[in-house]
C-alpha cells in the first residue's frame, strides 16, 4: 500500500478510537504548519495534531509549536495501542534514546529521528496512551462527575504542598489551554481576582484554579492575598461539586 492509503486507513482508525473516547476530530481545510487535524478533548481543549505511523520528531517542523503527536504501536488496525503526546515531550524522550546516534543530526532536517514503538518506547510512552486511564504523573485521569468537595478540601497556605500536586492529580495542568487561549484565561481571571466574581461552570472553576497554580508556581512567590483568593475559590468548586451531586 502506498503511504496515501496507509494515511488514510490510520486517519479512520485513530477517529474512530477518539471518538468513543468522548473526543471529536476537525479537519482543516488544508495540513497548514504540520497540523493534520485538531481534536477537542471531553474537557473542550482543542489540541492541534499530527499524524503519523510510528513515533517521529522533526524539531524544525514540529518543535516549540504546541503541537501533538498521534502513532500507532506495531500491529493490526483496531487491536494495537495509539498515543496522543507533545511533540516536544516526545523529542525529549527520542533525543534520550537516539540523540548519540550518527543520523540524530540529520544534513538537511536537524534533530529528526522516526522510529516504530518498541518494549523500552512502550513503557516510556504507557501514561500517553489514548486507553491510558491515567496521565503522565501516574494520577487517575478524573472527569468532573468523579470530583468530591473533599478532594478540594483544603486551606492555600497549611496544605501548599498538597495543593500544588492537584492539577497533576486531576489532570489540570495538561488541561490548561495554551497560545490565543491563554487571553481568554487571563481574562478570567482578572474578573475573578478584580470583580470576585467566580465562573459557574465546575470545568471553568477547575482550570481557573489550575492557571492560578501555575502563575504562582513560575513566578515564585505566594502572598497572604493569594491565600485568600484561592480559599475562596475552592470554597466555590465545594459548592458547586455538592450542588451537582445533589442533581
Amino acid at each position: 500500500m502506498n503511504n496515501q492509503i496507509i494515511e488514510a486507513q490510520n486517519l479512520n482508525e485513530v477517529s474512530t478510537i477518539l471518538l468513543k473516547k468522548g473526543f471529536m476530530l476537525y479537519r482543516p481545510e488544508a495540513d497548514v504548519d504540520g497540523v493534520d487535524f485538531i481534536i477537542q478533548t471531553p474537557e473542550n481543549n482543542f489540541l492541534k495534531c499530527q499524524l503519523k505511523s510510528r513515533a517521529y520528531v522533526l524539531w524544525n517542523k514540529y518543535g516549540n509549536k504546541n503541537i501533538y503527536m498521534v502513532f500507532p504501536e506495531h500491529g493490526d488496525s483496531f487491536n494495537r495501542e495509539w498515543y496522543l503526546i507533545p511533540h516536544d515531550t516526545l523529542f525529549q524522550i527520542l533525543k534520550s534514546l537516539h540523540g548519540d546516534a550518527p543520523n540524530w543530526n540529520h544534513s538537511e532536517f536537524g534533530e529528526y529521528w522516526h522510529t516504530p514503538v518498541s518494549k523500552k518506547l512502550a513503557n516510556d510512552l504507557k501514561s500517553f496512551a489514548i486507553s491510558s486511564p491515567t496521565n503522565q504523573w501516574g494520577n487517575k485521569i478524573l472527569s468532573s462527575n468523579e470530583l468530591t468537595s473533599e478532594m478540594f478540601d483544603l486551606d492555600a497556605e497549611k496544605d501548599w504542598e498538597q495543593l500544588s500536586k492537584i492539577g497533576h492529580s486531576f489532570n489540570g495542568y495538561t488541561e490548561l489551554p495554551n497560545d490565543s487561549a491563554s487571553e481568554l484565561m487571563s481574562a478570567l481571571y482578572q474578573r475573578s481576582a478584580l470583580e470576585k466574581e467566580f465562573p459557574d461552570s465546575i470545568f471553568n472553576l477547575r482550570l481557573l484554579l489550575f492557571w492560578k497554580l501555575r502563575m504562582l508556581h513560575m513566578g515564585g512567590e505566594v502572598n497572604d492575598t493569594d491565600y485568600e483568593w484561592i480559599n475562596a475559590l475552592l470554597f466555590k468548586i465545594r459548592q458547586k461539586i455538592n450542588s451537582l451531586s445533589k442533581l
